[in-house]
């Protein structure tokens, strides 16, 4: 724990203006059109429609793809072929933690059957603590399970930022770091409440997974995810 401060302190003025190269250099790709609700009736012999809620951040919202239908909430509702979902997408560039909590807040409480997240990459590159993090999740899965009563809520793991090509060394090296404490926390979170699942998507070292952004994923990478949810999912169905 110390060697890691002291390395963090000496390569910090390297980080730093990293950090804001990135933020000037990086191509920053608007969230896709398309419908962000719906209902898929796939079956009419199927009795029952599950409601399904996609939150969370950029990735949540299709950074990185043209349309809805090629971002995450389409490509589930692909994969679920045939289930009748009622579906929502709740996202937005940007999020951390924090500003979920309060979305949610704001949010109509009502039965959702299953619950999808993707939170964590904006707090990674924050200041936030460790033990900031923790709680805020605390809090937020709180709020999701008083505010929904959902049978099953998916807690996607932060992507691997050592795979993301658009960030630097050592700077992707930190927060690669930072971003594998913050999952293994949320872990073991899960661990022991059966209404929660973690969910780790490992995407291969391959470009064509990225959108031009090298930061979000293309419509093969929301695939692979997709295909993750769905699996996960449709065992509960």
């Amino acid at each position: 724990m110390i060697l890691r401060f002291i390395s963090t302190l000496l390569i910090s003025p390297i980080l730093i203006l990293q950090a804001i190269w990135l933020r000037i250099k990086v191509v920053r790709l608007p969230e896709p059109e398309g419908q962000r609700k719906g209902s898929s009736t796939q079956d009419k012999n199927f009795r029952d429609s599950l409601s399904l809620l996609i939150f969370g951040d950029s990735a949540a919202a299709g950074v990185g793809v043209a349309n809805q239908s090629e971002a995450l909430s389409g490509q589930i509702i692909k994969q679920l072929k045939t289930q009748n979902v009622s579906w929502q997408l709740v996202a937005e560039s940007g999020k951390n933690s924090s500003q979920a909590l309060e979305v949610v807040k704001q949010l109509e409480s009502k039965q959702i059957d299953y619950i999808v997240v993707s939170l964590g990459v904006n707090d990674v590159t924050s200041l936030v603590t460790s033990e900031k993090w923790l709680q805020l999740q605390v809090d937020f899965i709180q709020l999701l399970k008083d505010k929904f009563s959902s049978r099953k809520i998916l807690l996607t793991a932060i992507p691997p930022f050592e795979l993301f090509p658009a960030i630097p060394n050592p700077l992707r090296g930190h927060l690669a770091s930072r971003a594998k404490r913050f999952n293994s926390s949320l872990e073991k979170i899960c661990l022991n409440d059966g209404k929660l699942q973690f969910l780790s998507v490992e995407l291969p070292q391959d470009t064509s997974y990225f959108a031009v952004d090298g930061f979000h994923p293309s419509a093969k990478g929301y695939a692979l995810w997709a295909e993750k949810v769905a699996d996960n999912l449709g065992a509960n169905f």
